[in-house]
């Protein structure tokens, strides 16, 4: 109870339709990952608009394919898109990634939420192999040159690495 408590004060419920038929899981992770490997993904300025940018963007897809009917997204989906928009804003607000390298780690933001929506343990574990990805990648990014340019070997590596998580990763947390 405390958690959707914090969720509620945190995160502002998009005006949804209550009478909307929820969108199925396994059709929510299809929209997912269309929007994975579209160019659609939204780069997270603000917590707020992280968790929108997404809904709007699962809204936008579902809503074309199943014209008849609007479809919503569930609560324990919302709550997971928003609890990882929350994570990635949290490492996206260190200082000390310049504004390409925040660019590149935002994009991870779809993948994150198809893994945290496949293993619950994403949230319960400091330790899960996504969330320590995501620490990697950041603490390597922290070491970007900016005189380096997009061309400097670390900023390649980390976009190599984004690029090959956006390509690939389907359903197979491990």
């Amino acid at each position: 109870a405390g958690l959707q408590q914090l969720l509620a004060q945190a995160l502002p419920r998009a005006e949804v339709d209550a009478s909307a038929p929820v969108l199925p899981r396994r059709d929510l992770m299809s929209v997912l990952a269309e929007l994975q490997h579209s160019q659609l993904q939204p780069s997270p300025a603000t917590l707020q608009e992280a968790g929108a940018g997404i809904h709007d963007a699962i809204a936008a897809i579902s809503g074309s394919r199943w014209p008849t009917a609007r479809m919503r997204v569930g609560q324990l989906e919302h709550d997971t898109i928003n609890l990882v928009a929350m994570l990635v804003q949290f490492v996206l607000d260190d200082r000390n990634l310049a504004a390409p390298s925040k660019a590149l780690l935002a994009r991870l933001q779809i993948p994150l939420i198809k893994v945290a929506m496949l293993d619950k343990a994403f949230f319960t574990q400091k330790a899960h192999p996504a969330r320590k990805l995501l620490d990697v990648l950041a603490e390597a990014a922290i070491g970007w040159d900016a005189r380096e340019g997009h061309d400097g070997p670390l900023y390649r590596k980390v976009d190599e690495s984004v690029q090959r998580i956006l390509n690939e990763f389907e359903d197979k947390v491990e």
